[in-house]
């Protein structure tokens, strides 16, 4: 894992050096402090929270850029393959339980229909007070 400093993190997002100090303070990301008493953080944690910078006109990104190995590559296909069957199985059961749901809402229109209640029965009284 490659751990970046605060000043590297701050040019490589869009986040500024007090939000990343706030964010190691509170927890939010976590990072160590390497023997001179300087943040690092992982770079895998800032890419989860923050939004990479846009590469400015006339400027190159290649010192952003690393190469991906193979096993990066293949695990974030099959990580993609895996969020693509989660995401039609959510939906199948969400299509079920609207389904359900349907189905419920009828048979409670069903059981509130006047004529489907039973007739309560009235006795009189042999005393009429």
């Amino acid at each position: 894992m490659a751990h970046v400093s605060l000043r590297e993190a701050e040019r490589r997002y869009n986040v500024t050096r007090p939000t990343l100090s706030k964010a190691l303070k509170t927890g939010k990301i976590s990072g160590r402090q390497n023997a001179r008493g300087h943040w690092e953080v992982d770079a895998s944690e800032l890419a989860r929270i923050y939004e990479p910078r846009k590469a400015l006109p006339g400027k190159s990104t290649d010192d952003f850029a690393t190469p991906h190995a193979p096993e990066t590559v293949n695990a974030h296909s099959e990580a993609l393959a895996e969020i693509r069957v989660l995401q039609a199985e959510l939906k199948a059961e969400r299509q079920a339980r609207e389904l359900v749901e349907r189905h419920l809402e009828d048979v409670r229109k069903m059981l509130d229909r006047p004529e489907t209640r039973p007739k309560q029965i009235t006795t009189r009284r042999w005393w009429p007070f």
